[in-house]
């Protein structure tokens, strides 16, 4: 064969072998893409799974029906009889990922609701007035416990061991509150006064001083503060 044509042939084979390795350079790459994004919603997946805890932990504690946790549940076993089949389409992960996407959207918004109406009105209901009655180092634990609730209920959104958390501290806090004797309404509704801060002596009566005075656990906790009105 002369030489021109071999170096001829020789360029055509290299060029066909070109050919094959971009073709399957692209197709790793593609492959490689696909991974990827199924690498990114088995993440989803798994925060989803963690809201579902969630969703599940308020419904126990709360008794609040929350739907979104079938929805999760579904989703999350129609992706895996996909995946499980082969590397699935292009088409099928982008639909997979916004179902995903919206539903755990859905359910985070459902979750954080739901979480800071019944946590409030958790913290709402304890008869904080009745604190100050407590021995100074029990007043000091259980005033550490409810800001520890306080924060527990800014988490955005609140996980399973926050939930689960917040409910032992408000037991325990209500323990402590509940074993205490009811006392004095009108001691009690001038302790929750006195807790809001910026009274003036001038706006207590003779006799809700002498109410303040006559119980000394409640009169050693009431400093007089001179200062510009």
């Amino acid at each position: 064969m002369p030489e021109s044509e071999s170096i001829l042939h020789l360029a055509r084979r290299l060029a066909a072998d070109s050919r094959e390795i971009a073709a399957a350079s692209q197709a790793n790459n593609e492959t490689s893409a696909a991974q990827q994004r199924i690498d990114e919603i088995r993440v989803t997946i798994a925060e989803m799974k963690n809201v579902q805890r969630s969703l599940r932990a308020l419904r126990n504690v709360g008794g609040i029906d929350i739907s979104f946790g079938s929805a999760i549940a579904a989703e999350f076993s129609r992706f895996e009889s996909n995946a499980s089949a082969g590397l699935p389409s292009a088409l099928t992960i982008r639909h997979a990922d916004r179902r995903l996407q919206g539903i755990r959207s859905r359910a985070v918004e459902d979750l954080l609701r739901n979480w800071d109406a019944w946590a409030s009105s958790r913290i709402d209901e304890l008869p904080i007035a009745k604190v100050a009655f407590l021995e100074a180092a029990d007043r000091t634990d259980v005033n550490r416990s409810i800001e520890q609730l306080r924060q527990l209920r800014r988490q955005k959104p609140p996980s399973l061991s926050d939930i689960s958390l917040f409910k032992r501290a408000h037991d325990r806090i209500l323990e402590s509150l509940d074993a205490l004797p009811d006392g004095d309404d009108d001691v009690l509704e001038l302790v929750e006064r006195l807790s809001l801060g910026g009274i003036h002596l001038a706006d207590l009566s003779t006799q809700e001083v002498e109410t303040l005075r006559s119980s000394a656990e409640i009169a050693r906790q009431v400093t007089l503060v001179w200062g510009a009105s």
